[in-house]
């Protein structure tokens, strides 16, 4: 019964690493994503203030959109691993692996994840700005914004206040107090993309279209 027990224990503690792995895995996966998209507009997240929760969420993209890849490197990594120990030591001794690689085995495979999952998020990141820029960032939906104060005396201001209830603008992010917005070029070009950050406590109204 004791020895029942301790098995049981020992495979609580397996998959309670191994979801806290996953777990890591997905939350670095997530931020390297948030980090180098957002900074294509020059944005760091302490300026943004996203939700823990929201990492998560990229990072479920991120593996999402690389699914085949993180499969194949998952089997081509455990597939030759048999589940004795002894036999995986004689293996690698086949392959002259070195002493200190045998015995760091576990860790080199966890390094080698973690590796993964930032240059999927990396790529990803660079991707999806690349083809939003194509096209428009026409995936982000368009915004109306009515401000509560009067335009200021300052030209810049002055065009910027009578424009934002004329639309053309497109959301990039919202959070609690702060608005993000973009306005994509005219013509169509892909440029830099200069972003429009508004408090909300002086937005009057807005109106979100598709």
């Amino acid at each position: 019964m004791s020895a029942s027990k301790g098995v049981t224990r020992a495979l609580l503690l397996d998959v309670a690493t191994a979801l806290t792995l996953l777990s890591a895995l997905v939350y670095l996966a997530g931020w390297t994503y948030a980090y180098h998209y957002f900074g294509q507009f020059k944005l760091g997240l302490l300026m943004l203030d996203i939700p823990t929760h929201y990492y998560f969420m990229y990072g479920f993209w991120v593996f999402k959109a690389w699914v085949w890849i993180v499969i194949a490197v998952y089997l081509l990594l455990l597939l030759p691993f048999p589940l004795d120990e002894s036999y995986l030591l004689g293996w690698l001794r086949k392959l002259k692996v070195t002493p200190f690689l045998q015995r760091n085995l576990e860790v080199l495979l966890i390094v080698l994840a973690f590796w993964l999952s930032w240059w999927l998020a990396v790529t990803s990141a660079a991707s999806y700005y690349q083809t939003q820029q194509q096209k428009g960032f026409i995936d982000y939906p368009n915004i109306r914004v009515w401000l509560k104060s009067p335009a200021p005396n300052d030209a810049g201001l002055q065009a910027l206040y009578q424009a934002l209830p004329q639309g053309g603008y497109r959301l990039l992010l919202q959070n609690e107090d702060k608005l993000f917005l973009l306005k994509p070029p005219q013509d169509g070009k892909p440029a830099r993309i200069a972003v429009t950050q508004l408090a909300l406590s002086e937005v009057r109204a807005l109106r979100v279209l598709p």
